[in-house]
């Protein structure tokens, strides 16, 4: 199930706040399966900081107009290019771990974020770059860590005496990823069989063979991926709702055959002890 991020939806999310949005200051939207931002600049345009880690985002939108943000964790996506961010003004933490920006050069879009002073890419392809480390500081002045590591004012100075042999490095390595990532365009869309769904395949089966199927990782298979996860905690919460439902059967004997010595099985009764014709 994907949840779009709807008026309603963030009434919800602020309970906190008693459902108020226009001055709501943080809203947890993560491991909901978004696939877009959208309407937080509309509704919650006082926000301080967003928790939209672990969905299925492709691109960084609609943004522009939040000037509060401080803090924004977009984890664990599927975003390929850093963009949408210039205008927020006090931007001052971002979190991009786990994501496939491999176009370095989209970190420039980040240089008018004056306040910006901590930086994660940690896990996404550009952090493999020769000189990843040495480019970012060096074009993100402002920043005070990178990928949690505090920035030395001595490696700063280097990095910027060797820009032009790092710009040039960075740049080729970029161009490289680049063919690499449509090369794995193309296979992906001549590997993807067409879907056929087998009414009568065993849940479990059709699991076992998604699983077993080598795939490369890539921003197309992380979307596929939480479908799929999606679909399996769907089917959990079915089978438990399925659960509840179940009425216990009441037992009124033991497995020997001996009644319970008391009323496990909560039957109304009422007893007089004073007749004494009347024998329990």
């Amino acid at each position: 199930k994907m949840v779009r991020i709807t008026e309603e939806e963030l009434k919800k999310r602020a309970e906190h706040n008693y459902g108020r949005l226009f001055d709501l200051e943080e809203v947890s939207l993560h491991q909901l399966n978004i696939r877009k931002i959208e309407n937080l600049d509309k509704f919650c345009k006082n926000l301080r900081i967003i928790y939209l880690q672990d969905n299925a985002i492709q691109k960084m939108e609609n943004l522009k107009r939040l000037k509060t943000l401080e803090y924004l964790n977009i984890s664990m996506n599927a975003i390929e290019y850093i963009e949408g961010l210039e205008r927020c003004e006090n931007l001052n933490k971002l979190d991009m771990t786990l994501n496939f920006v491999g176009e370095i050069s989209s970190v420039w879009n980040l240089r008018a974020n004056e306040k910006l002073e901590e930086l994660y890419l940690t896990g996404n392809p550009c952090a493999t770059y020769t000189y990843y480390r040495e480019f970012v500081i060096t074009v993100l002045p402002q920043l005070k860590t990178l990928d949690g590591i505090h920035i030395e004012k001595t490696e700063r100075i280097i990095a910027r005496q060797m820009f032009e042999k790092i710009k040039e490095s960075v740049q080729k390595e970029e161009e490289l990823y680049k063919v690499k990532r449509e090369e794995v365009k193309l296979r992906y869309s001549a590997n993807k069989p067409e879907v056929i769904e087998d009414p009568d395949e065993d849940p479990i089966d059709k699991r076992k063979r998604f699983f077993s199927e080598k795939s490369e990782y890539c921003p197309e298979t992380k979307i596929e991926m939480q479908e799929v996860m999606e679909e399996i905690k769907m089917e959990k919460e079915n089978i438990g709702d399925v659960m509840k439902q179940e009425k216990k059967e009441r037992q009124l004997f033991m497995s020997d055959g001996r009644p319970f010595n008391i009323n496990e099985a909560r039957i109304p009764f009422s007893m007089d002890d004073g007749s004494p014709s009347e024998l329990v």
